[in-house]
């Protein structure tokens, strides 16, 4: 039965210390986006930094019918 715990107490140890591959690296399209937009937003390049935004909200402010972001 001692044999049978340890066994098991070191397969659980294994997976738990098994390598995870690198979800995200210092060079990618995600890190060059979240950069483009942090300049357009320093600049005040509103369109540009509106443009990494997918326009996909819909606000209802009492009503049935939505608004989006561009209209006043």
């Amino acid at each position: 039965m001692k044999k049978l715990l340890l066994l098991l107490f070191t397969v659980i140890i294994f997976i738990a210390c098994e390598k995870k591959p690198q979800r995200y690296f210092a060079e990618s399209t995600e890190i060059e986006t979240l950069k483009a937009g942090i300049k357009a937003y320093e600049s005040g390049d509103w369109d540009t930094w509106k443009s990494h935004f997918a326009d996909t909200a819909k606000i209802f402010v009492n009503s049935i019918k939505p608004i989006t972001a561009e209209k006043d």
